[in-house]
């Protein structure tokens, strides 16, 4: 026969080990990836497992199928964890998962060596590992922040794993035979394991494309976020405020752009340290991120002055929102350990199209107004650029009257 079962499984297990292997040479970057090293440690015990099967000129033949046994599910169960760790959100259910490895080991070792019985075995060993790898299938089509074509290969390969391994069972149980160790390999058997081959190389090949996507994505999250207030920083903010002016232009909606600033955060630096300056910054993004809309956009400019954009927002509405904000920080002060410390912000607003229409005119005309809320005695909202700062003669909103001399 062309598919020599001994040489597959030797094949299989290569590429498993091989792809365990790789892991070592990125560790760093496998902290990244939550579940990596659980799939990693699964794949490398699947080809040891994938080794010992077909060896069955050993002194314990019955022992040795025992323990592949047993790696084959532990393997299957540890990338089942590490996809679901990998994909979805919350922590996966631990005590199924012990409960298994423990029934598990103890059905095999019962009818491998205390009484043999090959049906049965295969029995218990094929409804485990398709009913795992039907959870992998369900994992898969749960997770949504991957390339969902990869995502669909990975489970359409569990998918007919686990109808190779269940028309086995079947036919294997149709020949009704007591027959001891070793079993001649049947034509079944032989595709299963060519199967296996394929399937491995799949995982491992779908595997990398999503760990390359994952990271991808952490990078460009890291690239446009401030790390210490976790809000976007100004290459973040350049890209999605841009995106909405576009959407403004093109629907007519109006939108209000907030250039907001810490007052006397200098003070309160010196005074509790820069450690408690860094809670204010955290605390205040806190307390903007629970009164903003989710479709607001907040950044962090630098220091203590962040820029708000509020989408489809009329000036009335926006002047309205900024004044909302500066409430909110002004009554709800941060704990520091036994202090209660008090913080304000000064609130400078545009609006488009009234103020400018390109994103840095909006942003030009609303520093300009913060600069005259702080001269105004800070703590304060205003829409008034200063006389001497560029754009300093807005044209009136639509609930305005313009007044001629």
């Amino acid at each position: 026969m062309l598919l020599h079962v001994p040489t597959l499984a030797i094949v299989a297990g290569c590429i498993s080990l091989g792809f365990a292997l790789c892991l070592p040479l990125s560790w760093r970057l496998a902290r990244a990836v939550p579940g990596l090293r659980c799939l990693t440690l699964g794949m490398a015990i699947a080809g040891l497992s994938l080794f010992l099967l077909p060896v069955y000129d050993l002194p314990l033949p019955r022992i040795t199928l025992f323990v592949a046994s047993v790696l084959l599910v532990l393997s299957s169960v540890l990338s089942w964890y590490g996809l679901r760790v990998m994909l979805l959100p919350g922590r996966p259910p631990v005590l199924p998962l012990v409960t298994l490895m423990i029934g598990h080991p103890a059905l095999v070792l019962y009818f491998s060596v205390l009484s043999p019985f090959v049906q049965m075995r295969l029995v218990v060993n094929s409804l485990t590992l398709a009913g795992m790898a039907v959870a992998i299938v369900i994992v898969l089509i749960r997770a949504r922040q991957t390339s969902p074509a990869v995502l669909w290969v990975m489970a359409g390969t569990q998918g007919i794993h686990a109808g190779f391994l269940l028309t086995r069972m079947v036919l294997m149980m149709q020949e009704n035979t007591l027959q001891p160790y070793p079993v001649p390999y049947s034509l079944i058997d032989r595709l299963l394991f060519l199967e296996v081959v394929l399937l491995l190389f799949i995982t491992a090949l779908c595997t990398v494309m999503i760990v390359a996507e994952r990271l991808q994505r952490e990078l460009t999250h890291q690239a446009r976020t401030d790390p210490l207030t976790n809000t976007l920083n100004r290459r973040g903010f350049q890209e999605l405020a841009e995106r909405e002016l576009l959407k403004a232009a093109r629907s007519a909606r109006p939108l209000g752009v907030l250039v907001a600033d810490i007052d006397h955060f200098k003070r309160l630096n010196d005074t509790y340290g820069h450690a408690a300056g860094d809670m204010v910054l955290q605390y205040f993004c806190a307390l903007l991120n629970r009164a903003l809309r989710q479709t607001d956009i907040l950044a962090r400019l630098g220091g203590e002055e962040f820029v708000i954009v509020l989408p489809e927002t009329p000036p009335s509405e926006v002047m309205d929102v900024a004044e909302r904000l500066r409430r909110t920080v002004q009554d709800t002060p941060m704990t520091f350990r036994d202090f209660l410390i008090p913080i304000t912000v000064s609130i400078g607003v545009a609006y488009y199209p009234q103020s400018s229409d390109t994103l840095e005119g909006l942003q030009a005309c609303a520093d300009s107004a913060l600069y005259r809320a702080k001269k105004s005695g800070r703590n304060c909202v205003s829409d008034q650029p200063l006389a001497s700062e560029p754009h300093s003669v807005p044209i009136p909103r639509d609930d305005q009257v313009a007044v001629t001399p």
